[in-house]
């Protein structure tokens, strides 16, 4: 019930903010119910710790959320690296939120590499991703395959 009524009180808020301030629908509506759409998923972790998976959604309608605040000349090239950030810091919070079971030690290796991507991504040096990506991704196929084909001892 928490995602339909929450869902249902954003759009409300939503239409009665657009009437009583009409500039906001316009400029803030979407990043506005875009935030307002994780947060039910917020509420089902906070009502159930053993529900750490709902934090995924609420972290990337809270990314997309924060991306469409900002203003249009910041939507350009780097906002694909604010996307990734914000997917990593997701992951980071998965990985420290506390639950019934213990950390989620996986979502670490995901919130690393989406930051690192985010990081290169977001900076002057995302022209440097694109050749160091690909550099990187044939180095560790190598590797693989060499550790596959050598022969073994014993």
């Amino acid at each position: 019930p928490l995602i339909p009524g929450l869902v249902l009180l954003d759009l409300a808020v939503l239409i009665l903010l657009g009437e009583l301030w009409p500039g906001f629908a316009g400029r803030w509506g979407g990043a506005f119910f875009l935030a307002g759409l994780s947060l039910p998923f917020w509420g089902i972790y906070l009502a159930d710790r053993l529900n750490w998976w709902s934090l995924i959604p609420a972290g990337v309608l809270a990314t997309l959320g924060a991306l469409a605040a900002l203003s249009p000349e910041a939507q350009g090239a780097r906002s694909g690296g604010l996307f990734f950030l914000g997917l990593g810091a997701t992951f980071l919070v998965v990985w420290l939120a506390p639950t019934a079971a213990g950390r989620q030690r996986w979502a670490v290796w995901p919130a690393g590499v989406l930051l690192v991507m985010g990081a290169l991504l977001a900076t002057p040096f995302g022209t440097l991703a694109n050749l160091v990506f690909p550099a990187a991704l044939v180095l560790a196929g190598a590797f693989l395959l060499f550790r596959a084909f050598r022969p073994r001892a014993g």
